[in-house]
């Protein structure tokens, strides 16, 4: 019964979790869309020159003190007070150092245009520096459907502003103008709500005791950033800004559910498994249930999204992108197991083996280099599916650690989970066969997602997986709650 109850309370919040976030990130990405429609492949690629500058700023602004305070349990204002001056104050300073490196950035890629670029996008992370507190105030107090209301105003206004500066030709400044307007009203509506305000006081203790737990953190999520956007580098120094374009709204495509998915499990399991962190067994357990869940949800979408690609961006992108429909399709096999390689990360971090969170990464991230490397002569198609070899080692090494930890390896995890996989590929295989009798680009995307998705709830009814059943009470409860 603890289980069963367990498994509900894990999936109602993972699935409300992601109903809420996921409206906002539509949202955006539709915006997207029609901004994509507007301006060239080469702006884009210019904005996604700098991605890797801008993640890793981020990255040092946060210092792991976001995760280091959801994981501590007595947590006390004085700990508020000075992650908050901490983020600002290193903010203003990183800030500076991009500020000025701004000209270096230009003259690697040899794009002049992008040091003005640089240094007003920059901005944007002195403004997200000030609602980090209020943020991880929420996802403590498990308040995500506030956030997705301000994510879906920030990106509506945002979106808007961004569309009308395409349409009257203001091309890659309409996409920097979008960032900043965005960041502007996600920090302010978190400010409105919160009506948190900091002390006047800064805790040397406090510092480092957040910092000796977020310090490893962000080593590991440094070295995760960068690998994240080394493809963006070397396609943008190798090859042109055109082919990074192609590449980046293939990536985004692709990387869209997983990246929204990740978070979403993040920000839902994270306190609730800090909160049993003690107890190995109800942690094992719980962190059984979550991979169950999001593998039965992901899996599916992938693969339809996979086999659906080149409709898909006929209708929404038109068909000057369509040299992006192969890496959509091979990064929806690399990023499929994305969520899945992010949770086994998360739960070292859970239990406070930060240690071997720095340790795989460092691992995995050398590996994932020398990958790169011998795939980069034979083109970008072979570079990307290089991505999708190392994502399975990826997910090695993680559960190597996790096993450590808790007693669940790499082929637990998978006689868990390879029932998804083998109907999601069983749908993917049917809905590609369906559409080769269907002309319409508009019936390929509505009949294969309805063929897709109405063909894997059967199945999964037929083989009584139990996550389908759970859904519908959970369902069936949450309409009763209205009522």
């Amino acid at each position: 019964m603890m289980i069963k109850n367990l498994k509900l309370a894990a999936l109602n919040s993972l699935m409300w979790n992601a109903v809420e976030k996921m409206s906002g990130q539509a949202l955006r990405f539709i915006l997207t869309i029609v901004i994509a429609r507007l301006v060239s492949p080469a702006d884009f690629g210019l904005i996604a020159m700098l991605s890797i500058f801008l993640s890793v700023a981020q990255s040092f602004i946060d210092c792991g003190f976001y995760n280091a305070l959801v994981q501590k349990q007595d947590r006390t204002e004085v700990d508020y007070s000075t992650m908050f001056y901490s983020n600002v104050l290193i903010s203003v300073v990183v800030y500076f150092f991009l500020y000025w490196s701004a000209p270096y950035i230009a003259s690697f890629y040899s794009q002049p245009e992008l040091k003005q670029i640089t240094r007003v996008m920059g901005v944007s992370l002195i403004i997200s520096a000030f609602r980090i507190v209020q943020q991880a105030k929420l996802v403590i107090a498990l308040n995500f459907r506030i956030q997705a209301v301000f994510s879906v105003i920030a990106v509506v206004v945002s979106g808007l502003i961004g569309i009308y500066m395409a349409y009257h030709q203001f091309g890659v400044w309409a996409l920097v103008v979008q960032s900043l307007v965005s960041a502007f009203i996600s920090t302010v509506s978190f400010w409105i709500y919160s009506r948190w305000m900091p002390l006047w006081t800064f805790s040397i203790q406090s510092f480092q005791e957040l910092f000796s737990f977020g310090s490893k953190l962000l080593l590991a999520g440094v070295l995760h950033t960068i690998y994240s956007n080394l493809y963006t580098i070397v396609i943008g120094r190798k090859f042109s800004s055109v082919d990074l374009g192609f590449f980046s709204r293939g990536q985004t495509m692709a990387y869209f559910v997983p990246s929204n998915m990740t978070n979403i499990v993040t920000m839902a399991m994270y306190p609730i498994l800090c909160s049993i962190q003690d107890d190995y067994v109800k942690l094992k357990k719980t962190f059984k249930v979550y991979i169950r869940l999001v593998c039965f949800i992901f899996f599916p979408i992938m693969i339809i999204l996979a086999v659906l690609s080149e409709p898909i961006i006929k209708i929404v992108l038109t068909d000057k992108w369509l040299p992006s429909v192969f890496y959509v399709q091979i990064l929806c096999i690399a990023y499929m197991w994305d969520p899945l390689m992010r949770i086994n990360a998360n739960i070292l971090s859970v239990v406070g083996r930060t240690d071997y969170s720095l340790k795989s990464e460092i691992i995995k991230k050398v590996i994932s280099v020398i990958v790169l490397f011998i795939t980069i002569p034979f083109g970008i198609d072979v570079m990307c599916i290089g991505l999708a070899l190392y994502c399975i080692i990826d997910l090695l090494v993680s559960t190597y650690y996790v096993k450590r930890i808790i007693g669940l390896g790499f082929w637990d995890e998978m006689r868990n989970i390879y029932a998804f996989f083998i109907l999601s590929l069983v749908i993917g295989g049917v809905v590609f066969v369906v559409n080769i009798f269907v002309e319409s680009d508009l019936l390929k995307i509505f009949i294969g997602t309805l063929v897709g998705i109405g063909l894997y709830i059967s199945m999964c009814i037929i083989f009584r997986i139990k996550e389908v059943f759970d859904f519908w009470s959970i369902i069936n409860s949450y309409l009763l709650q209205k009522k």
